[in-house]
């Protein structure tokens, strides 16, 4: 007596003798005698390779759209929540200092003036990331990278910041090779430098240091680090700080705002030279900023 088993659908993948692979989705039906031989297996079989790899596509293209709701989603928290605290400070400053001018000691006035120009700042150099961070995800920032002496270019980095240091009392010493040289495009690299040393200074308590050096490694790389005395970081906040996805926002030492852009700004810019980006850092000591950038015209 003939017996005909359930049918089973498949989806598999075949190999031809030409290395091509297609999947093919199956539907397989054994034939079977009474005494439980098996008489023969009835298959039919569809390519499904191009339906498989459309559906891959469109999952990589959902996930991708993800990622940038999410980087639309953290820009917009941005502009709403960090730009708007700065603004209400600063317009708070200058609203007490309009009314009671004329009651104000010289001393009180002087005061105001040096917290107005802390916010005003805060609130240039956050517009500034914005600015920035928007052409980077248009693709319209241009790279145009020559040869630098990394010695001017750090110690310009260092004087446009050294008011916060000189507020702080913070020590800024810059131990690289006057003569050493790279290929970067040199606004790049210059915010990148100002983002990391003015993120120094502000996790950094009074009368600290930060430290700028910079050596070459192996003749194929320029390695630059930024280190200070400050709070450290856990190792849950290390892997947090590129992720856009992530608030990792926290004030400084005095109370600096801050927003997490810059640093974002710093990898993209590092990774936009071929170079890479990483943190040591220990909760009461203080961290480490290194980044390895190409030096020869040719590697980039």
């Amino acid at each position: 007596m003939l017996e005909v088993c359930k049918s089973q659908q498949n989806e598999e993948w075949i190999t031809y003798h030409d290395g091509k692979r297609k999947l093919l989705d199956t539907l397989k039906t054994p034939y079977w005698y009474s005494d439980g031989t098996l008489i023969g297996l009835l298959g039919i079989s569809r390519d499904i390779t191009e339906r498989k790899n459309a559906e891959n596509e469109i999952k990589l293209k959902n996930e991708e759209l993800s990622k940038l709701n999410s980087e639309k989603d953290k820009f917009f928290s941005i502009i709403a929540h960090d730009l708007r605290s700065p603004f209400t400070g600063f317009l708070g400053l200058t609203d007490v200092m309009a009314r009671n001018v004329h009651n104000m000691s010289m001393n009180q006035i002087h005061d105001f003036a040096v917290n107005i120009k802390t916010s005003a700042t805060n609130l240039f150099r956050l517009l500034n990331n914005l600015l920035e961070w928007s052409q980077i995800q248009k693709g319209i920032v241009p790279f145009s990278p020559s040869i630098v002496n990394f010695y001017t270019l750090a110690d310009e980095c260092v004087n446009l910041i050294k008011e916060a240091a000189l507020s702080k009392e913070i020590e800024i010493e810059l131990n690289v090779p006057i003569d050493l040289e790279l290929n970067a495009d040199k606004n790049m690299l210059q915010t990148v430098i100002r983002n990391f040393v003015s993120n120094a200074i502000k996790f950094t308590p009074k009368k600290g240091k930060v430290n700028i050096s910079a050596k070459l490694k192996d003749g194929e790389a320029i390695e630059i680090s930024i280190v200070d005395t400050g709070i450290g970081m856990n190792q849950q906040m290390i892997d947090n700080l590129f992720r856009i996805d992530v608030r990792t926002t926290r004030k400084g030492t005095e109370g600096e705002l801050s927003t997490g852009l810059g640093l974002l700004l710093c990898k993209e810019f590092i990774e936009k030279h071929n170079g890479k980006i990483w943190v040591v850092s220990t909760v009461g000591i203080g961290t480490i900023f290194n980044f390895s950038l190409p030096f020869k015209a040719e590697n980039i």
